[in-house]
């Protein structure tokens, strides 16, 4: 399948899952009011709960696999994402400690500006550590760093739950991930940060070819190493403290989306970023509308589900690779 195609074929997809993510639910909502603009308790439920809601899936997912991509291609490590080296946890940190005890410094921007912090803060510890223990930066090495940060933070997160002076569960609730009863005002927030953002990564995919094959190389092609990598850092930092933000921990989205994409489109990055993108967003809204139909009126956590989803699509994704790079 040509790259065109696939794009076409991708478009196709996303667009169907936005329309069943809408409409599904423990509420039904039906045709006519996508058609229709009547008053009633459909046409409410529809633009005032639930399509909110699938945007804000979309754009969290979205982000999540374009921060994957960057992780992936940065350190030239294809289990790099947010949730495996403890970024995310980072952010979750941050986030917490904001909801936790009510702190509201910069209004509705508070939680976001901490959960970027502690995101941007876990990536800085990982890599600074990573590169303490093992000069050379081996895949295993970061990886067993970013685990082991991430097992830290989460239980920095449960403590600071266990001094928190409110109830927790809805704070744990929203840590396994979810994107329920944000409403527009949500999307209005974090649909600049994550449009910008990822529109200025993109811009960048020329310098993320380079860096696919090595820093040296990047840098015989006129990237400045130093400066990109720490403004993707920063750019990275922000997506996932922004996502967190709003929805909590979720795994996997940044994992196995850029695989996949890459399987449609090959490892060009000025297309594997807004494919990536629109995979991500798919996925996000697909997880969250099965979360929430499988066992209506129950509503399963979107990081439990992504989970659930993301696992046997991962092995099926790395067979696959294995079975590429045996017979190279």
């Amino acid at each position: 399948m040509t790259k065109r195609w696939s794009v076409v074929a991708l478009l196709i997809i996303s667009s169907v899952i936005f329309i069943i993510a809408t409409a599904g639910g423990a509420v039904r909502i039906p045709w006519t009011a996508f058609l229709f603009q009547e008053e009633g308790v459909y046409t409410s439920i529809l633009w005032q709960i639930r399509m909110p809601r699938v945007v804000l899936a979309a754009l969290i997912g979205g982000a999540l696999a374009i921060s994957g991509v960057v992780m992936q291609s940065l350190l030239q490590n294809p289990l790099a994402d947010p949730f495996t080296l403890g970024v995310s946890s980072g952010a979750a940190v941050g986030a917490t400690l904001a909801i936790a005890f009510s702190l509201s410094f910069f209004g509705s921007w508070t939680i976001i500006g901490f959960a970027t912090l502690g995101a941007l803060f876990a990536t800085v510890l990982v890599l600074v550590l990573t590169r303490f223990i093992d000069t050379q930066m081996r895949m295993e090495t970061l990886l067993l760093v970013g685990v082991m940060m991430g097992a830290f933070l989460s239980a920095i997160t449960s403590l600071i739950l266990l001094f928190s002076p409110d109830e927790t569960r809805p704070i744990l609730f929203w840590l396994m991930g979810s994107v329920s009863m944000k409403g527009w005002s949500a999307v209005v927030i974090i649909a600049p940060i994550i449009v910008i953002l990822s529109l200025y990564i993109w811009s960048q995919a020329r310098a993320l070819n380079a860096f696919s094959l090595g820093e040296q190389e990047a840098h015989i092609v006129g990237v400045d190493v130093k400066r990109f990598k720490r403004n993707m850092f920063v750019a990275v930092s922000l997506l996932v403290g922004s996502a967190v933000a709003f929805s909590g921990m979720i795994g996997f989205v940044g994992l196995i989306v850029p695989h996949v994409t890459r399987l449609f489109v090959g490892f060009h990055h000025k297309y594997v970023l807004p494919l990536a993108f629109l995979n991500g967003a798919s996925f996000l809204m697909l997880a969250d509308w099965i979360g929430r139909t499988v066992l209506a009126p129950t509503e399963l956590p979107l990081g439990i589900m992504t989970s659930l989803i993301g696992v046997p699509v991962f092995l099926i994704v790395y067979i696959h690779l294995r079975k590429e790079a045996y017979h190279a």
